[in-house]
């Protein structure tokens, strides 16, 4: 009786194997190779798509970049421009000035306890 048992077991064991196969062989005939083809081409379009929006913001990015480095480039030329040109006697105004207000920032830096007591 237990061979019986088994016999059968294995009997609709491979029943519902070849049936499981037979419905995937028939489910898989049903997507023409077109089809698949058309889905993959899809889905291909999709990302040169994704890629050309991500390409044409870099380059938005960059437009943006060099005008702004334009910009600071002519702004350094001017500047640069006006140092060269102008005279002796308002480079010594600027650095007397500029000695002066250092100054200011050096002795509120400087505690003169600990230079009277040395």
């Amino acid at each position: 009786m237990n061979k019986t048992y088994i016999g059968a077991l294995l009997c609709s064991l491979a029943i519902v194997g070849c049936l499981c196969y037979w419905g995937l062989s028939f489910s898989n005939r049903g997507i023409s190779t077109e089809e698949k083809l058309l889905k993959e081409m899809e889905v291909i379009s999709n990302k040169v798509d994704s890629i050309k929006r991500a390409n044409d913001s870099l380059k938005v990015i960059i437009d943006t970049t060099e005008v702004e480095i334009e910009h600071v480039y002519e702004n350094y030329i001017q500047v640069r421009e006006h140092i060269i040109t102008q005279s002796i006697d308002s480079d010594c105004v600027f650095f007397s000035n500029y000695l002066s207000e250092d100054n200011r920032r050096f002795i509120d830096t400087i505690d003169f306890k600990t230079i009277e007591t040395h």
